[in-house]
C-alpha cells in the first residue's frame, strides 16, 4: 500500500469520525501545552529559587541552628543542637582564618520565638513585620540593596542607636506619598529613627521579603532580648581552592565556643563557581 493510499484512508477516517477526531486532536492540544506550560514554571521558580539563595554572593555561606528541615529526624537533631550566639560569632570572627568577614543576624518571629510585634508611624500601623538584628557589615555581606538613604554603620551598631533600615512594604504603608528618611517608628513601644529603605524583593516561599524592619543587634537586644541567631560569613581567597574549607573551620570554632558537639549548626554554600 502507498503511502498516498494510507493518507486517503487516514483522511477517510477523520471525514467518518468528526467528533472522535476533534476530541484526539483536542486531547493532544491540550496534554502538549500543560507539559510546556508546567516546564516552564518549574525553570522560571528554579531560576528564581536559585538568584535568591545566590543573592549573597558564591563565597558567602550561612550558619544557623536548623536550617532546611525536610524530616523528622532532621528535626529531633536540630532541636538538640544548642542556640548559635552572637558570642559564636564573635568567635568565628576572631579564630576563622579562612573567613574574610563575618556577620551576624537574630530574627523575630521565629520558628521558636512567636514574640509579637507592632511597628507605627502616627496612626498607621503594621502588625507581625519582621525584625532583624544585625551587624553593620549584614548589608554588605547579605547584600542588601538600599535604594533610599543609606544602611547602617558601626557607630550605631556599637552604641545601640535606634536607627533602622526598613523594607519596601513598610515604608510605602506607613510613609506614602512622603520620604521616609529621617522620620521615626515606634517599635513595640521604641523609637526608631529611618535611615534608609530597601528595594522591593517580593515574596519567598510565601514570606513576604518587604515587610521587614533591619536594626542594629545591640538595640535589638534592648527590645527583645537574646533569641537565637545565625550567622553569615564570606570566603576569604586562601579558601577559594577548596569551598569548604572556611564552612568547616566555622563550624569547628562554634563547637568549641559551646564546648559541645550539639553546638555545631548548619552550613548553606551559595556556589555560583
Amino acid at each position: 500500500m502507498s503511502f498516498w493510499e494510507v493518507f486517503a484512508l487516514v483522511f477517510q477516517s477523520f471525514r467518518t469520525n468528526k467528533l472522535r477526531t476533534f476530541l484526539t486532536l483536542l486531547g493532544v492540544i491540550i496534554g502538549v501545552t500543560t507539559v510546556i506550560t508546567v516546564v516552564s514554571i518549574i525553570e522560571g521558580m528554579n531560576r528564581y529559587v536559585v538568584s535568591t539563595l545566590t543573592r549573597a554572593g558564591s563565597n558567602t555561606f550561612r550558619v544557623d541552628r536548623f536550617g532546611l528541615i525536610t524530616s523528622h529526624e532532621q528535626f529531633e537533631a536540630a532541636m538538640r543542637r544548642k542556640n548559635i550566639t552572637l558570642s559564636d560569632m564573635e568567635a568565628v570572627e576572631q579564630r576563622c582564618r579562612l573567613c574574610a568577614e563575618v556577620g551576624g543576624i537574630s530574627v523575630v518571629p521565629s520558628f521558636l520565638n512567636n514574640t509579637f510585634v507592632t511597628v507605627a508611624a502616627g496612626r498607621q500601623s503594621i502588625e507581625d513585620p519582621r525584625v532583624l538584628g544585625v551587624t553593620a557589615n549584614y548589608g554588605d555581606i547579605g547584600n542588601r540593596e538600599v535604594v533610599n538613604g543609606r544602611y547602617l554603620t558601626e557607630s550605631e551598631v556599637d552604641h545601640s542607636t535606634p536607627s533602622a533600615v526598613i523594607g519596601y512594604e513598610i515604608a510605602t504603608n506607613l510613609f506614602s506619598g512622603v520620604d521616609p528618611i529621617g522620620k521615626r517608628i515606634t517599635l513595640n513601644g521604641r523609637h526608631f529613627r529611618i535611615v534608609g529603605t530597601l528595594k522591593k524583593y517580593g515574596a519567598f516561599f510565601g514570606q513576604n521579603q518587604d515587610t521587614v524592619i533591619e536594626i542594629p543587634n545591640t538595640a535589638f537586644q534592648k527590645v527583645f532580648g537574646r533569641p537565637r541567631a545565625g550567622f553569615y560569613s564570606r570566603e576569604s581567597g586562601r579558601s577559594q581552592g577548596n569551598e569548604r574549607s572556611a564552612g568547616s573551620g566555622a563550624h569547628c570554632v562554634a563547637r568549641k565556643a559551646t564546648h559541645s558537639s550539639r553546638g555545631r549548626g548548619w552550613i548553606q554554600h551559595s556556589h555560583n563557581r
